[in-house]
């Protein structure tokens, strides 16, 4: 039987975390080094607070709490979202990917209702500019 670590994801500023199967966290990687991103920090939105944190994708090993069994059940499935946040186009700056785990069924429609309360907790590129255009990829 082929198995997959589940990853402890914390949002150390508010304390909430998720539990992730290391195979979703690894499409993501995959997803943001084929968008030439080529980023080892994943910039998750907290599912809570909706504030942005970092997640080092090398390490999160160090966050193993067991393992579960492949296929796994759709309750341990999530859906994930990758979002393009940028600043104004006069800073020249790149956009960042924002990605959003939810749980599995979540649609577009919801992360997209979202982005206000993402706006309120002051996202900013790069470079500290102030997001002003958040899009679905």
């Amino acid at each position: 039987m082929t198995m997959t670590p589940l990853i402890h994801v914390l949002h150390s500023a508010c304390k909430n975390y998720i539990v992730v199967p290391e195979t979703i966290l690894e499409d993501i990687f995959q997803y943001l080094q084929e968008s030439s991103t080529g980023e080892e920090q994943l910039r998750l939105v907290c599912q809570v607070c909706k504030v942005p944190f970092l997640f080092d994708f090398c390490q999160r090993r160090k966050s193993a709490v067991g393992h579960i069994p492949l296929p796994f059940d759709r309750t341990m499935d999530c859906a994930w979202f990758a979002i393009e946040a940028e600043c104004d186009p006069s800073n020249s700056c790149p956009p960042i990917t924002l990605i959003a785990i939810r749980v599995n069924g979540t649609s577009i429609q919801e992360v997209e209702r979202e982005f206000p309360a993402w706006s309120d907790h002051g996202l900013s590129c790069m470079k500290e500019h102030p997001i002003v255009k958040l899009s679905m990829r």
